[in-house]
């Protein structure tokens, strides 16, 4: 991954992979999207994974529509895992953005792992224990609460950070390198088993 200064972003671009179902919230990230925009942020964002109905729900969204139009927005189907690996980089932040309710506390944040093996920034939801864990411990991005105006205020603050959010990028890099390694956990499992 080429983490390059905030002068070669041109605009920052975001991206959100996984389900679109509708227990996941999106409804909510949109929302919140649609109303940082009101207030001016220069940004894009890219949804992948979607399924067509999914995809048109989503759409019905006030402003949505007009932000896709306009490409801040971009809806795009599933893609191959080999696709979607050697296409992260080309993004700055991850969108980890899960609700926090008991259906996913527990989660492995695989997609989080994901995004900052790739050298992307997250912006990741609060109330998934070990979602914070990575956050917190990395310093590879920002955490929020869930909800459409706290996702809207963190977005624009990421749209203003310039050189602290290359940080970020190279300290997600480097704590997944480090520490998000499967097969750092090859031994202990095996003593488990």
């Amino acid at each position: 991954s080429k983490l390059t200064a905030p002068e070669d972003w041109e605009p920052l671009r975001f991206v959100y992979t996984g389900t679109h179902a509708v227990q996941r919230g999106l409804d909510v990230i949109l929302r919140a999207i649609v109303r940082a925009h009101t207030i001016g942020i220069d940004a894009r964002f890219v949804f992948i994974g979607g399924y067509n109905n999914e995809i048109e729900r989503l759409r019905k969204i006030p402003g949505v529509r007009a932000l896709e139009k306009d490409e801040i927005i971009t809806f795009r189907g599933k893609i191959s895992r080999h696709e979607l690996i050697h296409e992260l980089p080309s993004y700055h932040v991850g969108l980890s953005l899960i609700p926090s309710l008991p259906l996913y506390r527990e989660l492995s944040p695989t997609k989080l792992a994901e995004y900052m093996g790739c050298g992307l920034a997250v912006l990741a939801s609060r109330g998934i224990p070990l979602q914070e864990q990575f956050v917190q411990k990395s310093g590879g991005g920002i955490l929020v609460e869930w909800s459409e105006e706290k996702i809207s205020e963190a977005i624009s603050i990421m749209c203003k950070l310039e050189k602290e959010l290359v940080k970020m990028r190279m300290s997600a890099l480097s704590y997944a390198e480090k520490e998000l390694d499967y097969g750092l956990y090859v031994s202990k499992l095996r003593d488990i088993l």
